[in-house]
């Protein structure tokens, strides 16, 4: 039997005697709710830039290097990993592997993107604007823009969350939430997790958006279309954290994050909407490991 009633009844209680706490997160999933229904009226009454997406300079080719590139440099971090594990195990077995592996595991596909992305601007000659779009509007519309999509995902997040969680108690599985929020709750981590938080607040928004919105999205949509594109991009994405808990809710995060690119026509959006979703997720992680 699920045990989800008893997840919501634990949240409840470790809510129970911080008043502000509780508020905020009512707060939060009201304007959720506003938002969400504000912008599926406002994306029934406009029409996506498509026009400005098939525009942009990325091919199918592109995608495939950059996959295969990613892929094969995370494949070498993960063999590094195991290799050290087995050669050298008081290196990594420490309070602190955690953390390190993921920093490594950053390195092997964060940097690599941002790196591959500025040398085809830079090799082709284009600017961020002919590449990832920018209405000409000014930079806060962008940044408000990015947190309005933010509220109109967070409840279908959170719903489809809940939903593949409840599925995997069920079936017996792991449904601990994601290593990098512990990690990111734990003052032991050491020095990693300073570069976890750049990471989950800055790197990850900006190179993930690079990546699988501002290239991958583009790229697929000749082939498979503009829906095809947005859901295999939104599994792609989902599929690459690597998290059978998360796996919906990434999943979900993964076609605002497409559907905010396609109807705002700047890749700022996304990253914004990204970034703040990442943020917000860490601090009520902390808050609430603190009501403890």
């Amino acid at each position: 039997m699920s045990r989800a009633p008893d997840v919501a009844q634990d949240l409840a209680a470790r809510l129970g005697d911080r008043p502000v706490l509780t508020a905020a997160l009512a707060t939060l999933m009201i304007a959720g709710m506003a938002a969400s229904v504000v912008s599926v009226v406002l994306m029934w009454s406009r029409r996506p830039r498509l026009a400005a997406l098939r525009a942009r300079p990325w091919h199918e080719t592109d995608a495939a290097v950059l996959a295969a590139l990613l892929a094969g440099l995370f494949l070498v971090a993960a063999a590094v990993v195991a290799t050290l594990d087995r050669v050298l195990p008081g290196i990594l077995h420490s309070p602190h592997r955690d953390a390190w592996v993921m920093a490594a595991q950053s390195f092997a596909f964060h940097w690599p993107a941002l790196g591959l992305a500025v040398y085809w601007l830079r090799s082709r000659r284009r600017s961020w604007t002919e590449a990832f779009g920018a209405p000409g509007r000014p930079l806060v519309s962008d940044l408000f823009l990015g947190a309005f999509f933010y509220l109109a995902i967070v409840c279908p997040a959170g719903l489809a969350g809940w939903a593949g969680r409840a599925l995997l108690d069920r079936l017996g599985l792991d449904t601990a939430p994601q290593e990098i929020i512990r990690v990111l709750a734990d003052p032991a981590a050491g020095a990693a997790r300073w570069y976890l938080f750049f990471l989950s607040l800055v790197l990850a928004p900006v190179a993930e958006e690079i990546v699988f919105r501002g290239i991958a999205l583009p790229a697929m949509t000749p082939r498979f279309g503009p829906g095809g594109a947005v859901l295999l991009t939104a599994t792609l994405f989902a599929a690459v954290h690597g998290h059978a808990a998360a796996a919906a809710p990434i999943f979900v995060l993964g076609l605002g994050l497409a559907m905010a690119y396609l109807y705002s026509g700047s890749l700022a959006v996304p990253i914004v909407m990204h970034a703040t979703f990442n943020g917000v997720s860490v601090a009520l992680s902390h808050l609430l490991e603190l009501a403890d």
